[in-house]
């Protein structure tokens, strides 16, 4: 008796325990855990126990969450995004951010595959694929990609996978759970907006690949190629700040500027960039600057398409391959931007709804 207290009782040290824990996915975490720790012998049993039983539940939990559907269009996105590679290196890369999410799912708690997860599971990808490389660099020189091409790989992966998890995984919360809509709508917010801001990154890397992809034969083009997108976009964004208060009309203790709470609805509102007027302007400016920016993103490829047609010699110094692959981005872009600028729309009138649902809480007040 004496023997089992001093072997069996004290259990494994803390620090060993939550490590092994967190090895261990799915929802039998702690019932695992648990079993366990009652059955701690020595820490060199409980460490072989767990080295022989993790790998089988990450397998099970792998086989469970594991949906064909969802890999099978992770598998295009990728496959868009490096498009233009040799067919060996294309597929490590594939391969090795399919093998990593796929992991990955498994330790998922089903309850956060939402909207806040989608821009996690791009970033997840994207630094996978960057590790590969960096691997097979070290072991397998041959299976890397261009740098050029896995930059701008990587940019546009990131966004993609993550505006495919957003659509694929779409959460809706109860509408009869106390607080659901205002969790709701915080939690779609910072999806979109975490969207909009890959979406710009992968422009901007888009932008800097096009122009190595289509030599300069002016000076100073490529600075000019760079330089007035960025700005053009900028501008854009910067006027769609602009919106006016649709609340600012109001008295007393509605005015946006006297409740914080509505005041920073009203901000997150106006910071979505959303088809329309600018300020009091007659002219959609954000919109035709919006154009003229996707007009510039194209434009480097268009160069390159008339060099070609025209028959200039400096089409000779033009890499295709990335063209190509550009242009499948640049798509790739032009269609997501569609359906973020929708999300934005939806998010701004369920911000605009939220604030006036304020509003008239507050007239009851004020009329009792």
């Amino acid at each position: 008796m004496e023997m089992e207290t001093k072997t069996r009782k004290i259990g494994p040290p803390p620090f060993l325990a939550a490590a092994v824990e967190r090895l261990i996915p799915g929802p039998r975490r702690g019932l695992i855990s648990g079993d366990w720790y009652e059955s701690y012998v020595s820490p060199r049993g409980y460490i072989r126990k767990a080295a022989r039983a993790i790998p089988v539940i990450v397998a099970d939990e792998v086989r469970r969450t594991f949906n064909l559907a969802f890999v099978t269009g992770e598998a295009c996105v990728l496959y868009i995004s490096f498009a233009g590679a040799r067919l060996l290196p294309l597929l490590a890369v594939i391969a090795a951010v399919i093998a990593v999410l796929t992991v990955r799912e498994a330790y998922l708690d089903p309850a956060r595959r939402s909207q806040q997860e989608a821009a996690t599971h791009g970033i997840v990808g994207s630094t996978a694929a960057f590790l590969s490389q960096v691997l097979l660099g070290i072991a397998a020189p041959s299976l890397t990609l261009p740098y050029g091409m896995m930059i701008r790989g990587a940019a546009i992966s990131l966004m993609m996978m993550s505006a495919w998890r957003l659509v694929f995984y779409l959460k809706t919360t109860p509408a009869d759970e106390p607080g659901a809509a205002r969790r709701a709508v915080r939690e779609s917010y910072s999806a979109t907006r975490r969207m909009n801001i890959l979406w710009v990154t992968a422009c901007i890397v888009l932008i800097f690949t096009s122009t190595e992809a289509v030599p300069a034969t002016i000076k100073g083009r490529d600075f000019l190629f760079v330089f007035i997108p960025l700005v053009v976009l900028f501008v854009a964004y910067r006027l769609k700040l602009n919106v006016p208060d649709r609340t600012a009309g109001m008295s007393g203790p509605l005015h946006l500027s006297g409740d914080p709470y509505k005041q920073e609805l009203s901000v997150k509102r106006d910071m979505l960039w959303t088809p329309g007027r600018s300020a009091d302007s007659g002219v959609p400016w954000s919109a035709c600057l919006e154009v003229l920016f996707f007009v510039l993103l194209a434009l480097p490829l268009c160069i390159a398409v008339w060099r070609w047609w025209s028959g200039d010699p400096a089409a000779g110094l033009v890499d295709w391959f990335q063209v190509g692959a550009n242009f499948g981005a640049f798509v790739s872009l032009l269609v997501l931007w569609l359906y973020i600028k929708r999300l934005n729309r939806k998010m701004v009138n369920a911000l605009q709804e939220m604030i006036d649902a304020a509003n008239r809480e507050l007239q009851a007040e004020q009329k009792k």
